[in-house]
């Protein structure tokens, strides 16, 4: 059984809940007194999921090996495998309808079963070029050994074509985030309320106002962004494209280390 998006949930304090698909009802919110300030050891809700307060918006996430604090813009985990961008071989000609797909690594893989659950499995040559799913469960990718069975979500659109279709995996960008680098090294996925504790669980806001820690002063004439300073917002004097724009300020901060009240346009 799967589930779209095709409710809200929306709980006494107002807040609307956004579920992506998961594998099994009992994946659902169990209970929905929802705490933005709260980190769990264990999953409460699936990877993504977007909660909307009035103009604020946050993404549930898991945090990586880190432990950033209250204000630290994040990023997407770092692309270690070179499975994420390069070929996947088909193993064996996969009909229309089906929701399975048995890969081989063209490198010499060692990635763990379901390290890409909730991520994302797309053909980048062959038939069924442009098709992307969402990864269910898979087996691990040990070398170039055959027949690593993904489960997916929906059923492919196109057959998929025994050695003309190629496929490249993506983790889930909520999957163990971190403290934006200097120089960025995956998507800025939203900024951090509170002290996180590596591998947790917790709700990270990507619209509306928020207070973040700033390297310098952001003049209302400039959009803060990411991308300059580790895990610190900073104005966009330039136009360097390595840049990524987190929101405009609404409140000045003048000095470095503190924080700026930043509307946020991550995800709107």
């Amino acid at each position: 059984m799967r589930f779209n998006f095709t409710k809200k949930v929306i709980n006494k304090g107002g807040r609307v809940v956004f579920l992506p698909m998961v594998s099994e009802p009992g994946d659902l919110l169990t209970n929905q007194n929802i705490d933005v300030y709260a980190q769990t050891v264990g999953q409460e809700f699936p990877l993504g999921t977007k909660l909307v307060e009035g103009e604020r918006v946050w993404r549930y996430c898991k945090n990586g090996s880190g432990t950033p604090g209250p204000g630290t813009i994040l990023q997407a985990a770092v692309v270690h495998h070179a499975e994420n961008d390069l070929d996947l071989v088909v193993d064996a000609t996969t009909a229309i309808g089906a929701y399975t797909i048995s890969l081989t690594s063209t490198t010499n893989a060692a990635v763990a079963a379901d390290y890409y659950k909730e991520g994302y499995a797309f053909v980048n040559a062959g038939g069924g070029f442009g098709s992307c799913y969402k990864i269910k469960s898979h087996d691990a990718l040990v070398g170039t050994t055959a027949g690593s069975i993904f489960t997916l979500y929906d059923p492919l659109v196109v057959a998929s074509t025994a050695g003309s279709t190629l496929w490249g995996l993506r983790k889930n960008i909520y999957d163990a985030v971190l403290a934006t680098t200097a120089a960025l090294t995956g998507k800025v996925i939203g900024v951090n309320m509170l002290t996180l504790a590596a591998s947790y669980y917790f709700w990270a806001q990507t619209g509306g106002p928020a207070c973040v820690l700033t390297h310098a002063a952001i003049g209302a004439a400039y959009y803060a962004v990411a991308g300059t300073t580790a895990a610190q917002a900073d104005p966009s004097v330039t136009d360097v494209k390595a840049l990524h724009t987190i929101g405009y300020p609404i409140s000045i901060c003048n000095t470095a280390g503190e924080g700026s009240l930043i509307y946020l346009t991550l995800d709107q």
